[in-house]
């Protein structure tokens, strides 16, 4: 698609699969070239009825080229007839979470004590990071920001690396020294953390063990 050959404020709608080229296979293709330096400022509105994103279309909303819409062809058809276009305001310090038509945002503290869960600041510290990707390419002090913010966050982002052992023991072993002032790991143990199948499995199975035995011990004192 010829983005940059658009018209301002013009309108794509697309029906697209999971398969594409991506920005790295045309790194080096005037097409990248010319997307890159003539399609933002187009105020351009893409409207995508799949189900599906491309790595294309991903990249293309991700780094703000144009503002992206997915939903379907019944739901399409009644914005065109309002001439309307769905939009996610974004504020310096929220993150929206569009499958899930939710925001997060960050608020700072007066004290550090934590009753949020780590795992949504996770979510906050990831999807900012997406979010601000072009203006950490093209600032080098941004990276730095965004790689404290990832690692404040223990997480892999697409700018940071992570290193992570089971024990203290591995950390010695491998000379690696743990940074204590991250979240650490996520486990079952942080806040808001929920647990996973096969633990829900175990509880389970745990509690009706101790039912099974309460109503023996029961039987045999009555």
């Amino acid at each position: 698609m010829p983005l940059f050959k658009l018209n301002e404020n013009s309108l794509v709608i697309t029906k697209s699969g999971n398969f594409s080229a991506n920005f790295e296979e045309l790194e080096t293709s005037n097409y990248l070239a010319k997307l890159k330096k003539g399609t933002k400022g187009k105020n351009l509105k893409v409207i995508n009825i799949s189900e599906e994103i491309s790595p294309f279309w991903q990249t293309v909303k991700e780094q703000k080229y144009v503002s992206y819409l997915q939903t379907d062809l019944k739901k399409c058809i009644e914005l065109l007839h309002k001439n309307q276009f769905i939009s996610f305001p974004t504020a310096e310090n929220t993150i929206n979470v569009e499958p899930s038509n939710i925001s997060i945002a960050e608020k700072m503290q007066a004290n550090s004590a934590s009753n949020g869960s780590n795992h949504i600041y996770r979510m906050y510290a990831f999807g900012k990071v997406l979010q601000e990707q072009v203006k950490i390419q093209e600032d080098s002090l941004a990276v730095n920001q965004y790689v404290s913010l990832a690692k404040d966050a223990n997480i892999v982002t697409p700018i940071s690396s992570l290193i992570v052992l089971e024990t203290d023991a591995d950390y010695e072993k491998n000379e690696i020294e743990k940074n204590v002032d991250t979240l650490g790991n996520a486990s079952i143990n942080n806040d808001g953390a929920v647990p996973e199948p096969h633990e829900w499995l175990m509880i389970i199975a745990g509690l009706s063990l101790l039912f099974f035995y309460y109503k023996k011990s029961k039987k045999q004192a009555v």
